[in-house]
């Protein structure tokens, strides 16, 4: 059984090397005009990624989310083709020095007038009639000369695997947080894993509804009463959807969570958790 888990991850690596990940992360610092001090992801579910080369020769990657728009920009020295690789004391696109690196990144209103950074590009390739194809790359930026940084990573089309964590959704019905329901009412709960980075890592599910009267776990094959919370599953990730009916038998305050630990360790680690507050009454 054992070897066939194996077998079957490997399949699964092979097969993972041609889907692309597109994504906008920055982790802001405190001070840092740019990113407000706040860590941020977007994905292609939060809006729309474009790319083009810019009149450096360089790249320019842009996310249109509605009320969220960024633009990041890439040159290298002297308008060369990008290459994977450091480039280092970038100035601000596209006011740096002809012999000098270039990066911008801005969006929702917010930019600097001088700035200070470096990138490391992780991947770049083109088609054969020069439109980007895959690109991934690391940025780190000073706006005019401050010490907080605006730190993050961009993707698009990449076949790289990226560093995001995974992404646990639940709702029931389309809706998040409260959902109002009638005392002894079936509720559908849907979740949607987004393994993202750590696709194919061994992980450990946990599904529990902790209720005014006691916490139950699924421990695979249905709902048991337990205090000490019941393992779901152990298994490779990978992005899924699954659904659950729970009962609320009483009026009050109920909580549907579900969790994906990395490991095999069978503890209640809730590394990457999300809940659903259903009120029954």
């Amino acid at each position: 059984m054992l070897r066939k888990l194996f077998i079957s991850l490997a399949l699964l690596a092979a097969a993972t090397c041609a889907q692309a990940s597109t994504y906008l992360k920055f982790v802001s610092d405190k001070g840092d005009y740019i990113g407000q001090g706040v860590t941020k992801t977007w994905l292609e579910t939060d809006g729309t990624f474009t790319a083009q080369n810019n009149f450096s020769n360089g790249v320019t990657i842009n996310f249109n989310g509605g009320n969220d728009w960024w633009s990041v920009n890439f040159a290298a020295p002297n308008k060369a083709r990008l290459q994977v690789g450091p480039y280092e004391n970038t100035q601000r696109w596209p006011f740096q020095s002809p012999t000098g690196a270039g990066l911008d990144v801005s969006g929702s209103g917010r930019g600097c007038n001088t700035s200070t950074g470096r990138f490391d590009i992780l991947e770049i390739s083109y088609t054969p009639t020069g439109d980007l194809d895959h690109f991934a790359a690391n940025f780190e930026q000073h706006c005019e000369g401050a010490a907080a940084a605006l730190r993050g990573s961009v993707y698009y089309k990449s076949t790289l695997a990226g560093d995001l964590n995974p992404k646990v959704t639940v709702t029931s019905g389309g809706f998040s947080n409260p959902v109002y329901v009638k005392v002894g009412q079936p509720v559908t709960v849907n979740v949607k894993v987004e393994a993202n980075g750590k696709k194919n890592a061994q992980v450990e599910r946990w599904a529990g509804f902790i209720g005014t009267k006691g916490p139950q776990w699924f421990n695979g094959s249905g709902w048991v009463a337990s205090t000490t919370p019941q393992l779901a599953a152990v298994d490779f990730l990978q992005d899924g959807t699954f659904s659950y009916q729970v009962t609320p038998t009483a009026a009050g305050a109920h909580v549907f969570e579900y969790a994906v630990d990395e490991g095999s360790n069978h503890v209640f680690d809730a590394q990457y958790l999300n809940q659903l507050l259903i009120i029954a009454q």
